[in-house]
């Protein structure tokens, strides 16, 4: 008889052992990043997550679809690959793995969703939306009319975030006439290009920690944007600028395409890393946002 209540205990245990194993909750958590890339055919975006314990909600034979989505707009994304990164934080005492969601968007000729949510749709019918920043998509397409040199990032503090403000630039005219110069964009909604302030400069050779107050006196990071100016570069010439950048919101920009206005044309170059601070910055945690949900 003891046997068999001995027996009867042991499965009891075990059963409530599986129960608070498979009841433990998964949290996530997201942070506020600002993503600007111009992408080629396959190239991906990668998202960043936080995650407490592997389970089917980062699991890809588990997941239906995934969307990227604002409050007006919908993008279709198919999965490149979700992997678990050697990297890890602790949130108190409790240990979060970095999971990288690489998405391909199916995108158009550009792309800006404010307050991003990624979409998770899974094979269960569960649907989870977190919030991941502002994502802004373009096609990378070539131009040889144009070359850069000498790309710089000039980086600030400001409001307690390491930032871009600005960058140093050299642009060549590999053409046989003079082409005008009309402005500059990076496509990283709220973060902008003030035109009007961009300066002319004969040396590239500037530090990337001076202050962009020094560098251009009229600077200051929350102007408004301007969206037009006028450089003539003649045939076979250089010219070499700085260029401000103006915050709508204060984000941590570190990666974007430049995207040049010239004639009755545009030039794209390629996103470029500016600065790395990783994807978790210590400012940065402060728009943490966290997600549980019960496995």
């Amino acid at each position: 008889m003891k046997k068999y209540i001995v027996g009867g205990i042991v499965i009891l245990l075990v059963a409530i052992l599986f129960l608070l194993t498979n009841d433990r909750s998964t949290s996530i958590f997201t942070l506020r990043h600002l993503y600007s890339q111009a992408l080629t055919d396959g190239e991906f975006l990668r998202i960043p997550l936080l995650v407490n314990n592997d389970s089917f909600y980062t699991d890809e034979s588990s997941i239906e679809r995934i969307n990227l989505i604002d409050d007006i707009n919908i993008i279709p994304v198919s999965i490149d690959s979700i992997s678990k990164d050697e990297l890890s934080y602790y949130y108190g005492a409790e240990k979060y793995n970095v999971y990288m969601f690489d998405l391909v968007p199916e995108i158009g000729a550009r792309v800006n969703l404010l307050d991003a949510r990624l979409e998770i749709i899974y094979l269960n019918g569960e649907v989870n939306r977190l919030s991941i920043g502002d994502i802004n998509i373009i096609n990378y397409s070539e131009n040889k009319d144009l070359g850069i040199t000498g790309l710089t990032g000039i980086i600030n503090i400001i409001e307690g975030y390491e930032t871009t403000v600005g960058f140093v630039m050299g642009i060549k005219n590999l053409t046989d006439s003079d082409i005008e110069i009309k402005g500059f964009n990076i496509n990283a909604n709220p973060v902008f290009v003030n035109n009007k302030l961009i300066k002319e400069v004969e040396n590239l050779e500037i530090d990337m920690f001076t202050s962009m107050e020094e560098l251009i006196p009229e600077y200051h990071y929350l102007l408004d944007p301007t969206l037009n100016t006028s450089f003539i570069i003649s045939a076979n010439s250089k010219k070499n600028f700085i260029v401000p950048i103006v915050y709508e919101e204060i984000r941590y920009l570190n990666r974007f395409p430049i995207i040049i206005k010239y004639d009755d044309n545009e030039f794209i170059y390629d996103d470029f890393l500016f600065m790395n601070l990783g994807y978790f910055p210590e400012f940065l945690l402060e728009t943490k946002r966290k997600y549980d949900m019960l496995n």
